[in-house]
Protein backbone atom coordinates (compact mmCIF):
# COMPACT_ATOMS: atom_id res chain seq x y z
CA UNK A 1 0.00 0.00 0.00
CA UNK A 2 1.47 3.10 -1.20
CA UNK A 3 1.46 6.70 0.22
CA UNK A 4 -1.31 8.54 -0.67
CA UNK A 5 0.77 11.63 -2.15
CA UNK A 6 -1.50 14.92 -1.35
CA UNK A 7 -0.78 13.86 2.40
CA UNK A 8 2.48 13.12 1.97
CA UNK A 9 3.26 16.25 0.55
CA UNK A 10 0.83 18.39 2.75
CA UNK A 11 2.96 16.67 5.88
CA UNK A 12 6.73 17.02 4.49
CA UNK A 13 5.32 21.00 3.32
CA UNK A 14 4.44 21.34 6.74
CA UNK A 15 6.24 20.08 8.79
CA UNK A 16 9.53 21.45 7.25
CA UNK A 17 7.50 25.45 7.10
CA UNK A 18 6.88 24.91 11.25
CA UNK A 19 10.51 23.66 11.27
CA UNK A 20 12.37 27.03 10.21
CA UNK A 21 9.48 29.06 11.96
CA UNK A 22 7.88 27.40 15.46
CA UNK A 23 10.52 25.17 16.56
CA UNK A 24 13.82 25.69 17.39
CA UNK A 25 16.52 23.27 18.31
CA UNK A 26 15.54 21.84 21.97
CA UNK A 27 18.93 23.28 23.77
CA UNK A 28 16.94 26.66 22.95
CA UNK A 29 13.94 26.22 23.92
CA UNK A 30 12.95 28.21 27.08
CA UNK A 31 11.60 26.04 30.06
CA UNK A 32 8.10 27.64 29.15
CA UNK A 33 8.77 26.48 25.87
CA UNK A 34 9.06 23.01 27.18
CA UNK A 35 5.67 23.10 29.63
CA UNK A 36 2.48 20.79 27.63
CA UNK A 37 0.52 22.39 25.08
CA UNK A 38 -3.33 21.68 25.15
CA UNK A 39 -3.56 18.68 22.85
CA UNK A 40 -5.75 18.31 19.77
CA UNK A 41 -8.49 15.40 18.64
CA UNK A 42 -9.63 14.15 15.40
CA UNK A 43 -13.53 14.79 15.17
CA UNK A 44 -14.22 11.20 16.60
CA UNK A 45 -12.30 12.17 19.25
CA UNK A 46 -9.84 8.85 18.94
CA UNK A 47 -6.66 10.29 18.07
CA UNK A 48 -5.07 12.32 20.36
CA UNK A 49 -2.06 14.78 19.39
CA UNK A 50 -0.32 16.40 22.14
CA UNK A 51 3.09 18.13 22.65
CA UNK A 52 5.22 21.33 24.40
CA UNK A 53 4.12 24.75 23.64
CA UNK A 54 7.75 24.75 21.39
CA UNK A 55 6.58 22.26 19.39
CA UNK A 56 2.67 23.00 18.79
CA UNK A 57 2.85 23.88 15.32
CA UNK A 58 3.75 20.25 14.54
CA UNK A 59 0.54 18.77 15.91
CA UNK A 60 -1.99 19.73 12.45
CA UNK A 61 0.06 18.15 10.21
CA UNK A 62 0.86 14.98 12.32
CA UNK A 63 -2.74 14.97 12.98
CA UNK A 64 -3.87 15.10 9.63
CA UNK A 65 -1.33 12.44 8.55
CA UNK A 66 -2.53 9.84 11.47
CA UNK A 67 -6.09 10.19 10.41
CA UNK A 68 -5.23 9.85 7.04
CA UNK A 69 -3.33 6.77 7.30
CA UNK A 70 -6.16 5.24 9.42
CA UNK A 71 -8.47 5.73 6.86
CA UNK A 72 -6.17 4.06 4.58
CA UNK A 73 -6.10 1.25 7.23
CA UNK A 74 -9.83 0.73 7.03
CA UNK A 75 -9.95 1.13 3.30
CA UNK A 76 -7.15 -1.67 2.42
CA UNK A 77 -8.60 -4.04 5.94
CA UNK A 78 -12.21 -3.10 5.74
CA UNK A 79 -12.23 -4.32 9.44
CA UNK A 80 -14.91 -3.76 11.99
CA UNK A 81 -14.63 -2.67 15.55
CA UNK A 82 -17.07 -4.42 17.69
CA UNK A 83 -16.42 -2.14 20.17
CA UNK A 84 -14.50 1.45 20.24
CA UNK A 85 -10.95 0.98 19.84
CA UNK A 86 -8.47 2.20 22.64
CA UNK A 87 -7.44 6.14 21.46
CA UNK A 88 -4.21 6.57 19.43
CA UNK A 89 -2.44 8.87 21.31
CA UNK A 90 0.78 10.91 19.41
CA UNK A 91 3.35 12.38 21.60
CA UNK A 92 5.55 14.84 19.75
CA UNK A 93 9.00 15.20 21.73
CA UNK A 94 11.30 18.09 22.15
CA UNK A 95 14.46 16.70 20.27
CA UNK A 96 15.80 18.43 16.81
CA UNK A 97 19.01 15.99 16.64
CA UNK A 98 17.86 13.73 13.84
CA UNK A 99 16.64 11.17 16.14
CA UNK A 100 14.11 8.98 13.20
CA UNK A 101 13.20 6.86 15.65
CA UNK A 102 9.64 6.03 16.12
CA UNK A 103 8.14 4.43 19.78
CA UNK A 104 5.08 2.60 20.17
CA UNK A 105 3.41 1.39 23.58
CA UNK A 106 0.13 -0.16 24.63
CA UNK A 107 -0.67 0.86 28.28
CA UNK A 108 -3.80 1.60 30.95
CA UNK A 109 -4.29 4.61 32.04
CA UNK A 110 -5.20 5.15 36.26
CA UNK A 111 -8.76 5.45 35.11
CA UNK A 112 -8.35 1.92 33.33
CA UNK A 113 -8.70 3.51 29.59
CA UNK A 114 -6.42 1.61 27.48
CA UNK A 115 -3.71 4.19 24.93
CA UNK A 116 -1.86 2.99 22.37
CA UNK A 117 0.84 5.64 21.91
CA UNK A 118 3.10 6.48 19.42
CA UNK A 119 6.37 8.92 20.46
CA UNK A 120 8.01 11.04 17.60
CA UNK A 121 11.28 12.00 19.56
CA UNK A 122 11.91 14.43 16.70
CA UNK A 123 9.03 14.99 14.74
CA UNK A 124 11.37 16.85 11.75
CA UNK A 125 13.34 13.73 11.47
CA UNK A 126 11.28 11.11 12.26
CA UNK A 127 10.80 8.13 9.56
CA UNK A 128 7.73 8.50 8.00
CA UNK A 129 6.99 4.77 6.71
CA UNK A 130 8.05 3.96 10.64
CA UNK A 131 5.13 5.80 11.47
CA UNK A 132 2.72 4.75 8.91
CA UNK A 133 4.02 1.17 10.22
CA UNK A 134 3.20 2.02 14.08
CA UNK A 135 -0.24 3.95 13.47
CA UNK A 136 -1.38 0.24 11.56
CA UNK A 137 -0.01 -1.71 14.29
CA UNK A 138 -1.37 -0.15 17.03
CA UNK A 139 -5.34 -0.18 15.12
CA UNK A 140 -4.49 -3.38 14.31
CA UNK A 141 -3.81 -4.74 18.20
CA UNK A 142 -7.20 -2.62 18.95
CA UNK A 143 -8.78 -4.57 16.26
CA UNK A 144 -8.06 -7.85 18.04
CA UNK A 145 -8.96 -6.51 21.53
CA UNK A 146 -11.75 -5.04 20.17
CA UNK A 147 -13.08 -8.76 18.69
CA UNK A 148 -12.93 -10.11 21.77
CA UNK A 149 -15.04 -8.07 23.36
CA UNK A 150 -12.24 -5.65 25.21
CA UNK A 151 -10.11 -8.47 26.24
CA UNK A 152 -7.12 -7.31 26.22
CA UNK A 153 -5.34 -10.60 27.44
CA UNK A 154 -5.90 -12.11 24.04
CA UNK A 155 -2.87 -10.08 23.01
CA UNK A 156 -0.99 -12.37 25.35
CA UNK A 157 -2.54 -15.36 23.69
CA UNK A 158 -1.44 -14.90 20.19
CA UNK A 159 2.05 -15.26 18.91
CA UNK A 160 4.12 -11.51 18.08
CA UNK A 161 4.26 -12.42 14.74
CA UNK A 162 0.76 -12.49 14.17
CA UNK A 163 0.53 -8.47 14.01
CA UNK A 164 3.71 -7.74 12.56
CA UNK A 165 2.61 -10.49 9.62
CA UNK A 166 -0.69 -8.72 9.45
CA UNK A 167 0.72 -5.31 9.00
CA UNK A 168 2.87 -6.41 6.28
CA UNK A 169 0.86 -8.12 4.16
CA UNK A 170 -1.42 -5.05 3.87
CA UNK A 171 1.24 -3.13 2.37
CA UNK A 172 1.24 -5.25 -1.16
CA UNK A 173 4.75 -4.55 -2.33
CA UNK A 174 6.39 -6.12 0.73
CA UNK A 175 3.52 -8.86 0.34
CA UNK A 176 5.11 -8.90 -2.72
CA UNK A 177 8.51 -9.64 -1.58
CA UNK A 178 7.41 -11.87 1.57
CA UNK A 179 6.21 -14.55 -0.95
CA UNK A 180 9.18 -14.63 -3.15
CA UNK A 181 11.26 -15.04 -0.65
CA UNK A 182 9.66 -17.90 1.04
CA UNK A 183 8.53 -19.21 -1.67
CA UNK A 184 12.26 -19.22 -2.68
CA UNK A 185 13.18 -20.92 0.74
CA UNK A 186 10.38 -23.67 0.45
CA UNK A 187 11.91 -24.36 -3.09
CA UNK A 188 15.42 -24.82 -1.08
CA UNK A 189 13.74 -26.87 1.48
CA UNK A 190 14.73 -24.07 3.76
CA UNK A 191 11.81 -24.19 5.81
CA UNK A 192 10.97 -26.17 8.90
CA UNK A 193 7.77 -28.11 9.26
CA UNK A 194 4.32 -26.64 9.86
CA UNK A 195 4.23 -27.53 13.24
CA UNK A 196 7.72 -25.91 14.00
CA UNK A 197 6.49 -22.34 12.00
CA UNK A 198 3.20 -22.16 13.66
CA UNK A 199 4.61 -22.49 17.15
CA UNK A 200 6.74 -19.52 17.18
CA UNK A 201 5.18 -17.85 19.55
CA UNK A 202 7.38 -15.12 21.06
CA UNK A 203 10.18 -12.68 20.13
CA UNK A 204 11.49 -11.74 16.54
CA UNK A 205 11.12 -14.18 14.07
CA UNK A 206 14.08 -14.96 11.99
CA UNK A 207 12.41 -14.23 8.85
CA UNK A 208 9.95 -11.55 9.19
CA UNK A 209 8.26 -12.85 5.78
CA UNK A 210 7.47 -16.16 7.64
CA UNK A 211 5.30 -14.32 9.73
CA UNK A 212 3.65 -12.24 6.95
CA UNK A 213 2.87 -15.83 4.60
CA UNK A 214 1.42 -17.40 8.17
CA UNK A 215 -0.83 -14.35 8.50
CA UNK A 216 -2.17 -15.10 4.68
CA UNK A 217 -2.29 -18.59 5.41
CA UNK A 218 -4.20 -18.16 8.32
CA UNK A 219 -6.89 -15.89 7.05
CA UNK A 220 -7.09 -17.16 3.49
CA UNK A 221 -8.38 -20.84 3.92
CA UNK A 222 -12.01 -21.02 4.72
CA UNK A 223 -13.96 -23.52 5.77
CA UNK A 224 -17.36 -25.29 4.25
CA UNK A 225 -19.19 -22.67 7.03
CA UNK A 226 -17.05 -19.60 5.00
CA UNK A 227 -15.15 -19.28 8.80
CA UNK A 228 -11.10 -19.04 8.20
CA UNK A 229 -8.97 -20.95 10.57
CA UNK A 230 -7.56 -17.51 12.26
CA UNK A 231 -11.19 -16.64 13.03
CA UNK A 232 -11.14 -20.04 14.90
CA UNK A 233 -8.10 -19.09 16.29
CA UNK A 234 -9.12 -15.58 17.89
CA UNK A 235 -12.22 -17.04 19.21
CA UNK A 236 -10.42 -19.74 21.02
CA UNK A 237 -7.18 -16.85 22.23
CA UNK A 238 -11.08 -14.82 23.09
CA UNK A 239 -12.36 -17.65 25.58
CA UNK A 240 -8.43 -17.70 27.15
CA UNK A 241 -7.26 -20.63 25.56
CA UNK A 242 -3.28 -20.75 24.47
CA UNK A 243 -1.77 -21.05 21.54
CA UNK A 244 -1.54 -24.81 20.73
CA UNK A 245 -0.40 -27.16 17.79
CA UNK A 246 -3.68 -29.04 18.27
CA UNK A 247 -6.12 -26.21 17.95
CA UNK A 248 -3.65 -24.70 15.23
CA UNK A 249 -3.81 -28.13 13.37
CA UNK A 250 -7.29 -29.06 14.00
CA UNK A 251 -8.71 -25.01 12.89
CA UNK A 252 -6.75 -26.11 9.54
CA UNK A 253 -7.52 -29.90 8.56
CA UNK A 254 -9.99 -30.88 11.12
CA UNK A 255 -7.47 -33.15 12.70
CA UNK A 256 -4.71 -33.05 14.94
CA UNK A 257 -2.48 -35.19 12.22
CA UNK A 258 0.87 -33.19 11.98
CA UNK A 259 1.60 -34.94 8.93
CA UNK A 260 -1.35 -33.54 7.27
CA UNK A 261 -1.23 -29.89 8.16
CA UNK A 262 2.75 -30.11 6.60
CA UNK A 263 0.97 -31.17 3.50
CA UNK A 264 -2.05 -28.44 3.57
CA UNK A 265 0.85 -25.88 4.30
CA UNK A 266 2.78 -27.43 0.78
CA UNK A 267 -0.46 -27.25 -0.92
CA UNK A 268 -1.28 -24.16 0.16
CA UNK A 269 2.45 -22.52 -0.82
CA UNK A 270 1.98 -23.96 -4.32
CA UNK A 271 -1.22 -22.31 -5.09
CA UNK A 272 0.58 -19.28 -3.56
CA UNK A 273 3.08 -19.25 -6.46
CA UNK A 274 0.79 -18.34 -8.75
CA UNK A 275 -0.62 -15.67 -6.88
CA UNK A 276 -0.23 -12.35 -8.89
CA UNK A 277 -0.40 -9.52 -5.72
CA UNK A 278 1.33 -6.56 -7.95
CA UNK A 279 -0.41 -6.56 -11.29
CA UNK A 280 1.84 -6.09 -14.22
CA UNK A 281 5.37 -6.61 -12.22
CA UNK A 282 7.90 -9.25 -12.73
CA UNK A 283 10.80 -9.61 -9.83
CA UNK A 284 13.07 -12.12 -9.50
CA UNK A 285 11.46 -14.45 -7.65
CA UNK A 286 8.73 -14.32 -10.08
CA UNK A 287 10.90 -14.98 -13.39
CA UNK A 288 12.47 -17.72 -10.72
CA UNK A 289 8.98 -19.62 -10.69
CA UNK A 290 8.75 -18.89 -14.54
CA UNK A 291 11.79 -20.53 -15.10
CA UNK A 292 10.42 -23.75 -13.38
CA UNK A 293 7.73 -23.76 -16.47
CA UNK A 294 10.80 -24.25 -19.57
CA UNK A 295 10.97 -27.77 -18.26
CA UNK A 296 8.96 -31.13 -19.20
CA UNK A 297 8.40 -33.98 -17.22
CA UNK A 298 7.77 -37.32 -19.42
CA UNK A 299 6.43 -39.41 -16.68
CA UNK A 300 3.66 -36.94 -16.31
CA UNK A 301 2.84 -38.83 -19.54
CA UNK A 302 3.70 -42.05 -19.02
CA UNK A 303 7.12 -42.17 -20.25
CA UNK A 304 10.37 -42.23 -18.27
CA UNK A 305 13.80 -41.57 -20.10
CA UNK A 306 15.82 -41.29 -17.14
CA UNK A 307 14.90 -41.51 -13.41
CA UNK A 308 17.74 -39.15 -11.97
CA UNK A 309 16.78 -36.83 -14.23
CA UNK A 310 13.05 -36.59 -14.29
CA UNK A 311 12.48 -33.64 -16.94
CA UNK A 312 13.77 -32.78 -20.48
CA UNK A 313 14.98 -29.03 -21.29
CA UNK A 314 13.43 -27.59 -24.23
CA UNK A 315 17.21 -28.32 -26.31
CA UNK A 316 16.42 -31.84 -25.44
CA UNK A 317 12.90 -31.98 -26.60
CA UNK A 318 13.94 -30.27 -29.51
CA UNK A 319 16.94 -33.23 -30.19
CA UNK A 320 14.15 -35.88 -29.66
CA UNK A 321 12.51 -37.79 -32.44
CA UNK A 322 9.23 -36.95 -33.53
CA UNK A 323 6.40 -38.63 -30.45
CA UNK A 324 2.96 -38.27 -30.14
CA UNK A 325 3.45 -38.59 -26.52
CA UNK A 326 5.84 -35.52 -26.46
CA UNK A 327 4.14 -33.75 -29.10
CA UNK A 328 0.96 -33.27 -26.79
CA UNK A 329 3.31 -32.56 -24.01
CA UNK A 330 4.49 -30.12 -25.52
CA UNK A 331 0.94 -28.20 -26.33
CA UNK A 332 0.31 -28.83 -23.06
CA UNK A 333 3.15 -27.18 -21.49
CA UNK A 334 2.69 -24.29 -23.75
CA UNK A 335 -0.46 -23.75 -22.02
CA UNK A 336 1.03 -23.24 -18.54
CA UNK A 337 3.76 -21.32 -19.63
CA UNK A 338 0.72 -18.88 -20.78
CA UNK A 339 -0.97 -19.37 -17.41
CA UNK A 340 2.43 -18.52 -15.42
CA UNK A 341 2.80 -15.36 -17.62
CA UNK A 342 -0.76 -14.10 -16.62
CA UNK A 343 -1.12 -10.73 -14.69
CA UNK A 344 2.89 -10.04 -15.27
CA UNK A 345 4.69 -7.31 -17.19
CA UNK A 346 4.68 -6.96 -21.00
CA UNK A 347 7.68 -8.18 -21.28
CA UNK A 348 7.88 -11.44 -19.85
CA UNK A 349 4.39 -11.97 -21.49
CA UNK A 350 6.05 -11.61 -24.42
CA UNK A 351 8.70 -14.49 -23.50
CA UNK A 352 5.77 -16.38 -22.59
CA UNK A 353 4.65 -15.56 -25.98
CA UNK A 354 8.20 -16.82 -27.89
CA UNK A 355 8.18 -20.08 -25.52
CA UNK A 356 4.73 -21.25 -26.49
CA UNK A 357 5.28 -20.43 -30.63
CA UNK A 358 8.21 -23.21 -30.14
CA UNK A 359 6.24 -25.61 -27.82
CA UNK A 360 2.83 -24.96 -30.19
CA UNK A 361 5.23 -25.62 -33.32
CA UNK A 362 6.72 -28.39 -31.86
CA UNK A 363 3.52 -29.68 -31.37
CA UNK A 364 2.29 -29.32 -35.25
CA UNK A 365 5.49 -31.20 -36.38
CA UNK A 366 7.30 -28.02 -37.50
CA UNK A 367 10.67 -28.97 -39.07
CA UNK A 368 13.82 -29.43 -36.97
CA UNK A 369 15.38 -25.73 -38.71
CA UNK A 370 12.19 -23.76 -37.97
CA UNK A 371 11.81 -25.26 -34.40
CA UNK A 372 15.39 -24.40 -33.39
CA UNK A 373 14.98 -20.49 -34.73
CA UNK A 374 12.35 -20.68 -32.59
CA UNK A 375 13.77 -21.80 -29.80
CA UNK A 376 17.17 -19.47 -30.07
CA UNK A 377 14.77 -16.19 -30.37
CA UNK A 378 12.97 -17.15 -26.55
CA UNK A 379 16.26 -18.57 -25.52
CA UNK A 380 18.04 -15.48 -26.05
CA UNK A 381 15.26 -12.92 -25.09
CA UNK A 382 14.91 -15.08 -21.96
CA UNK A 383 18.88 -14.09 -21.27
CA UNK A 384 18.13 -10.73 -21.53
CA UNK A 385 15.22 -10.47 -19.04
CA UNK A 386 17.03 -12.40 -16.83
CA UNK A 387 19.77 -10.24 -17.19
CA UNK A 388 17.59 -6.94 -16.31
CA UNK A 389 16.15 -8.60 -13.20
CA UNK A 390 19.30 -9.99 -12.04
CA UNK A 391 21.04 -6.72 -12.16
CA UNK A 392 18.01 -5.25 -9.68
CA UNK A 393 15.50 -4.31 -11.59
CA UNK A 394 12.20 -4.90 -11.06
CA UNK A 395 9.75 -5.17 -14.44
CA UNK A 396 6.73 -2.96 -14.64
CA UNK A 397 4.33 -2.96 -17.10
CA UNK A 398 3.17 1.22 -17.90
Amino acid sequence: MTYRIVSILFLLSAWSGFAQTSAPPATLLSPRALMPVAPIFSSDRLICVRSSIGMAGYRTPVLLFTDNTRSEFFRATRLVFPTPPAQLEILIGNKRDGDKQVLSSRFRLSDKDVVERIELPDPEAADLALFRRAIWLALYRSWLVSSSEGNENILTKLPSWLAEGAIRKMDKTTWAADIDRILWLWSHAALPPAQELLLIKNGAISEPAIGTVLVAYLSERKSSEGKTPFDTLLKNASAGNDWSIEKIAGAITGTTNLQHLDEDLDLWLLSLSKKVVLLGMTSEGVLQRFRSSLLIYPSDYGKVFNSKKPYITFQELLETKDDPVLRKAALVQARRIGMAAIGRDATLTGLAERYMAFLEAYAAGKQKPDLAQLLAVAEAQRKEVEQAVQAGKTLRSE
